[in-house]
């Protein structure tokens, strides 16, 4: 595992619960990104983040509810995390 290959880099994964999102959000966290997993379910959410942090140890992983189809939803305070 390279831990720095993202390292101070953000990644957003919409639809992040389940499936191919949280795989994806798993490989980003293990190589070393701060990872904003996205859903409209936050209980579904906060059990992925959970499973995350047990898996990678140590991850920064930040949850966000919302559908990433509205735009008002896509633009929302996650941004507060590139400052």
């Amino acid at each position: 595992m390279n831990t720095s290959l993202l390292e101070r880099k953000i990644a957003l994964v919409t639809g992040a619960s389940s499936g191919i999102g949280l795989a994806s959000a798993r490989r980003l966290a293990q190589d070393g990104a701060t990872v904003v997993i996205m859903g409209r379910g936050g209980e579904a959410l906060a059990q992925a983040r959970a499973e995350l942090l047990r898996q990678v140890p140590g991850a920064r992983i930040e949850t966000f509810v919302g559908d990433s189809g509205q735009e008002v939803d896509v633009r929302g305070p996650w941004h507060s995390l590139m400052a």
